[in-house]
């Protein structure tokens, strides 16, 4: 049977350190030859299922049926059957003043497809318009509706999925992984389609240069830089591999990924002693370090002063 999920808040379970709940895909009851789960999943009424974090695995959801907000990364995105979209590694999301909401979830991590299917998919521009919560200033729909006649094919591919998903013949893996970019390219393709003919500015192959896929990177990193943030994590924001990404950003950047955030790390800490009076401890947390002694430790290595001794000597 497959692992489907109807959420009960009274049952799920307690929040991580940081506010929310942590999902590893190597703790999911995947499927068992392919780093891929499919799950139907049912919110009936609630006001929140709380903050949940997707450590390191694609999600594609399909909007079934009822009513809801999705939050992703702090943007709600009011949502109803027949929406389709995809939320990268290394999100935060949560379902918000939900009613009867029904969908079907993938989620996968990249080594489900070969490199030239990864590349064949970063070659459509309709497949970054399925990302949410990509970069709103791009003035791009992130979001794809479906028309009736377009979801109903949709339904049927995953229902498709699902049976190939339980089917225990040699094949089944095979077929389930080539339907899986079918339908990926079937959404990238209609939402191209599309978005022709509005104003809306569209992604570009120039989407795909070592430039924007660093630039990208160093954004999260600017935005983010007191998460823990992995070279998987920014590796999935540009859809390449972590050795792919550290390639390019060695090129163009010069440093190591873990160097570039702890350098931003320590310059809003310097920031935060030479402008505030709070704690060095509670600069150190907020600056993402994980104890005061690290912190002291990678401040002093980097201006051979101790936090506290510099904040003294810009008074």
């Amino acid at each position: 049977m497959l692992p489907d999920l109807i959420y009960d808040p009274a049952q799920s379970g307690a929040p991580s350190a940081s506010g929310w709940y942590r999902s590893d895909f190597a703790a999911m009851n995947a499927h068992p030859r392919l780093p891929l789960l499919l799950r139907r999943e049912r919110y009936e009424r609630a006001a929140s299922t709380g903050d949940h974090l997707h450590l390191n695995f694609y999600a594609l959801y399909l909007v079934r049926g009822g009513q809801g907000i999705h939050v992703i990364d702090g943007r709600p995105y009011g949502i109803v059957r027949g929406d389709a979209y995809l939320v990268a590694p290394g999100s935060v999301h949560s379902y918000r003043d939900y009613e009867h909401l029904e969908l079907d979830a993938l989620y996968f991590q990249l080594s489900l497809f070969s490199e030239a299917e990864i590349e064949a998919l970063r070659a459509l521009r309709g497949f970054w318009r399925l990302f949410a919560a990509r970069d709103d200033t791009s003035n791009v729909e992130h979001r794809l509706h479906l028309p009736p006649e377009t979801y109903r094919w949709a339904e049927s591919a995953v229902e498709d999925l699902r049976d190939e998903y339980e089917a225990t013949q040699l094949a089944a893996p095979l077929l389930l992984r080539a339907n899986v970019f079918r339908l990926l390219v079937f959404l990238a393709r209609f939402h191209e389609r599309s978005a022709r003919g509005t104003p809306r500015k569209s992604p570009t192959p120039a989407m795909l240069t070592a430039e924007s896929v660093v630039s990208r990177a160093r954004r999260v990193c600017e935005e983010r830089f007191a998460e823990r943030i992995t070279v998987a994590q920014l590796a999935a924001q540009a859809f390449v591999s972590p050795a792919h990404f550290c390639e390019l950003w060695a090129r163009e950047v010069g440093m190591p990924p873990a160097a570039y955030l702890r350098q931003l790390r320590l310059e809003h800490a310097r920031h935060l002693l030479a402008t505030t009076t709070l704690e060095v401890a509670e600069i150190g947390r907020q600056c993402g370090f994980s104890s005061a002694a690290a912190f002291a430790r990678a401040f002093g290595a980097a201006y051979s002063l101790s936090p506290r001794a510099f904040r003294v000597s810009r008074r």
